[in-house]
This record gives C-alpha cells, structure tokens and sequence, in this order.
C-alpha cells in the first residue's frame, strides 16, 4: 500500500515539474497532505495525547498546591492567636491587617517581619484612630517585639529594614549579632523594642 501511494505521489510531482516554482512548492505541499495515510494523523493525534499526559503531573501539583495553601484569612487568625499569647501591647480586635515583609537576619536568629495595621472603626466625621507597628517574630512562632513606626518600610535586605526618611534623622533598623537594637531612631523620634 506504501509503494502505490509513493508511486502515485511520484507520478503526479514529476507532472508538475513543468511549473513555475511558487506553483510547484504549493502543488506540492497539497499532494502531500492529500496522500498522507490515515495512520499519520494518528501519529500526529497520539503525540498530542502524550504531550498532554507529560503535563498532567504538574497540572495535578499545582492543583495540590493551590488547595493546600495557607489561606488568605488564616494568617491573621493565627497571628492574632500567638501575639494575644505572648503579651503583645497592640489591639488585636477591630481592623487588624497584617502583612509580611520579608526576614532579617539577626546573629544565629532568621527573624520574619511583619507590618502592623490596626484601624478604629468609627462613624463617619469622628477622629480615626490607629497604630502602626514593626512585629518581629524567631521561627515563626516566637514574638521577640515590636517598633512603633509611622509609616510602612520602604525596602528590607538581610539585614536592615529601610524607611522613606533623612538619614540624619533616622531612617534604618539594623540588625546584628546580638539580635534587633533595644532602641533605634526613626524620623527624630526614639523608638524601644517592646511587647
């Protein structure tokens, strides 16, 4: 069955031989596809089915990772849970929001820090009220303390937590072997590390 198709393939080209050459090259792409055996487009078929099973794996890992996920909530509650545990002095009903901004690392310790948000519900045209604070936590379960700050950091790198303010007037928490400063200027003021 091979031959007589390749011989009917073979007859019909040398015909078109006599063609001008766009002619020939788009005769013979049709011939092709004309005379192509049924079984190649199931070769074609199977390696698209093949394709798609290589990519099942990591469609079904994604899948895991997506329902296995912390969910957006749940880092709140369980923050709100440790801090009220360990003696933190911020609210911790109301508008509370949370949001990590990275690892310092401090001597032997990885410290995750956390920016603070607490808001006062109020009705409108009475004052707001709210804090803002730098919580740092050893080994995601441990409250080491926190900073009242005014504004959100700007950037963090591995050692140091950097805020929008002139450098004479404070504007970096720092890190070192002994652990996060006890006190650190930011913005004039004189900030402790308190619970």
């Amino acid at each position: 069955m091979r031959a007589a198709y390749a011989c009917q393939f073979m007859g019909e080209r040398e015909s078109l031989r006599a063609q001008p050459a766009h002619f020939l090259r788009k005769s013979t792409d049709q011939l092709r596809h004309r005379h192509r055996p049924k079984r190649f487009s199931r070769t074609i078929q199977h390696s698209s089915r093949v394709k798609a099973m290589k990519r099942l794996p990591l469609a079904a890992l994604l899948l895991c990772c997506c329902l296995f996920a912390q969910q957006p909530g749940s880092l709140p509650k369980k923050l709100k849970t440790l801090l009220s545990k360990q003696g933190f002095s911020g609210q911790i009903e109301g508008k509370v929001n949370f949001r990590r901004l990275g690892t310092l690392e401090c001597g032997p310790e990885k410290l995750e820090v956390f920016y603070y948000t607490w808001e006062e519900s109020v009705h409108p045209g009475q004052a707001i009220h709210a804090s803002y604070r730098i919580v740092l936590l050893s080994g995601g379960n441990h409250y080491i303390g926190s900073y009242v700050v005014a504004d959100r950091p700007s950037s963090i790198d591995r050692r140091s937590l950097r805020f929008d303010y002139p450098e004479q007037s404070g504007s970096t928490i720092k890190c070192d072997s002994n652990g996060p400063p006890k006190q650190v200027l930011l913005n004039g003021e004189l900030q402790i590390l308190a619970k």
